[in-house]
């Protein structure tokens, strides 16, 4: 039995992976303040951290089963709920708490791609460990929108399949069970992270699987052991969740989401690839990667020991190959999913790498540089972010005080609020400053309370999505407009409305009738306005009215 040496190239590399690790967590957070320090929260992510709070809530009032119990049913993930439900055992809510819950994302991805160039590309201990490091350092890492300092699930989807990728390449190659353990628990991971990876996880693996069962040496059984292990252990960890949310993630997938159901044509998807080399990998990576592969294909291209991993390649686009072809819409993240694969390929395209000792420095330098740039870009776009589509934090404070004060005035306990648009700012928006800037708790049904004031955000159906547009009652927008008003005289105490001159998101299904919308509810007399005009953003000004039956 070795003895274990704490001094070992192997430990000391696992360790520089753990401090990076934790160096970029900290610094990561140090972006979420400064961000934060000026602007509003602002989706996707600002629904993700509410729920988060919902989940550290539960958990900690009324138990972690509780937690569990808030996090497993009626979405579209699980896992960062799971550890968030750990979380709220032990403390409050803070956004903090979503770049913490990200990390061990973050350590899988950099742990499996220091054993791929360690054990396939046989890469020195040292240029392993570096490129380690460039898998968790790429432009969309330090991105304001989307990087390790929000919360979007693009990017613990991207760690966590890149993860599985790299231990499913090394299992493959050694035929070690540990390493096939490590890639379905990885998998599985990426299951839970978000409810599209099994998509992925099919096209890549299963073509894979078939080539492997049909064109191997091996005897069928000994080549289907450790594929049906995989299987059970993916199947056991993650079934359950695909079937109690089965509903819900047809219609969220299949009904409700336009995105996924654009079917845009490949004139319009192929510019995801633009998306994914310049705002995802990054203009710095493009060029290291592709420098290094090409000093690779020239050191190896008469090497008779030398493979193509090609399994590397097909992992990394398979992804932004299916965006393409589906013609899902634009967005600059879904296509993170391919940069892991695409990365380790380019940096390590070859199983059995010849190298050059001395040409490692001049690599580990231009990849050290390449870090660097992308840590320092990751602050300038913090610091002054240039979108229409944010709203000041001082917009927001602006309304929440407003409302609180009204209150106040009338005694009241409790209200319910609701914005008429959607812009760069929202009820979800408004609820998430109460929750992280102002020290409210929050519960289900959007209700946040403190002090004995308890606030709910109201989210009319339709404002935002085409389908709950299309559902409302009514055949003509005029009619669906009067349910709307008649919804809101019902069940909002206070409404916020957009002044003239607003620049209104022209996607929204609510966006042609907006200002009719906003019209019809003051005509009908039961709102009075108790706040001066609020500048949110450059695009966006908006009064507080309140409803004067309720």
């Amino acid at each position: 039995m070795k003895r274990f040496n704490p001094a070992s190239p192997l430990f000391l590399s696992i360790a520089a992976i753990a401090i990076y690790v934790s160096l970029l967590g900290f610094y990561a957070v140090y972006l979420n303040h400064l961000y934060y320090s000026k602007y509003s929260p602002f989706y996707d992510s600002m629904s993700y951290l509410n729920q988060l709070a919902i989940v550290m809530h539960t958990s900690n009032s009324q138990g972690f089963l509780a937690g569990i119990g808030q996090a497993a049913i009626g979405g579209t993930v699980f896992f960062p709920w799971f550890e968030a439900a750990l979380l709220g055992v032990f403390c409050s809510p803070a956004r903090a708490d979503a770049i913490f819950i990200q990390l061990p994302l973050v350590f899988a991805q950099s742990f499996s791609a220091f054993f791929y160039f360690r054990l396939i590309t046989n890469y020195s201990a040292k240029l392993s460990l570096i490129f380690s490091f460039v898998l968790v350092s790429y432009t969309a890492i330090f991105f304001y929108n989307g990087g390790l300092s929000d919360f979007r699930m693009d990017l613990s989807q991207a760690l966590s399949i890149g993860s599985a990728l790299a231990f499913f390449v090394i299992a493959r190659h050694t035929q070690k069970l540990r390493f096939w353990i490590l890639f379905s628990v990885m998998l599985s991971v990426s299951f839970l992270v978000r409810a599209t990876t099994p998509v992925y996880a099919l096209l890549i693996f299963g073509p894979i699987f078939l080539l492997d069962l049909f064109g191997g040496q091996k005897s069928y059984l000994k080549l289907l052991k450790p594929y049906l292990l995989a299987l059970a252990i993916v199947i056991g960890l993650t079934i359950w969740f695909f079937i109690l949310n089965f509903d819900y993630l047809h219609y969220y997938y299949f009904i409700w989401n336009d995105d996924a159901n654009a079917s845009l044509p490949i004139s319009e998807s192929v510019k995801h690839l633009r998306f994914l080399f310049k705002n995802n990998i990054g203009i710095p990576f493009v060029i290291l990667g592709m420098g290094v592969f090409l000093f690779q294909l020239f050191l190896n291209f008469n090497f008779k020991h030398s493979t193509v991993n090609w399994v590397m390649l097909y992992g990394g686009v398979v992804p932004v190959a299916f965006l393409i072809l589906f013609g899902t819409a634009i967005n600059p993240y879904v296509s993170m999913a391919s940069v892991p694969g695409l990365l380790m390929f380019f940096l390590g395209p070859f199983e059995n790498s010849r190298s050059k000792k001395p040409l490692d420095k001049v690599i580990i330098f231009f990849s050290i540089l390449a870090i660097a740039v992308n840590i320092l870009n990751g602050y300038k776009k913090h610091l002054d972010i240039n979108s229409e589509w944010i709203a000041s934090g001082d917009g927001i404070s602006k309304i929440t005080t407003a409302i609180q004060s009204d209150m106040q005035r009338s005694s009241r306990k409790h209200a319910t609020f609701e914005m008429t648009f959607i812009g760069g700012l929202d009820s979800v928006a408004i609820l998430n400053s109460l929750i992280y800037d102002q020290g409210f708790t929050v519960s289900i049904n959007n209700i946040v309370a403190k002090n004995n004031l308890s606030l709910q955000a109201l989210q009319p159906s339709g404002l935002a999505n085409h389908r709950e547009w299309l559902d409302l009652p009514g055949d003509k927008p005029e009619d669906k407009l009067t349910y709307l008003v008649n919804e809101a005289n019902q069940n909002a105490n206070y409404l916020i409305l957009p002044e003239d001159g607003t620049k209104l998101i022209q996607h929204h299904a609510i966006t042609p009738y907006e200002f009719q919308f906003r019209d019809m509810l003051i005509n009908t007399g039961n709102f009075e306005r108790v706040s001066e005009p609020i500048k949110i953003s450059n695009a966006e000004t908006i009064s507080i009215y309140k409803n004067k039956l309720k």
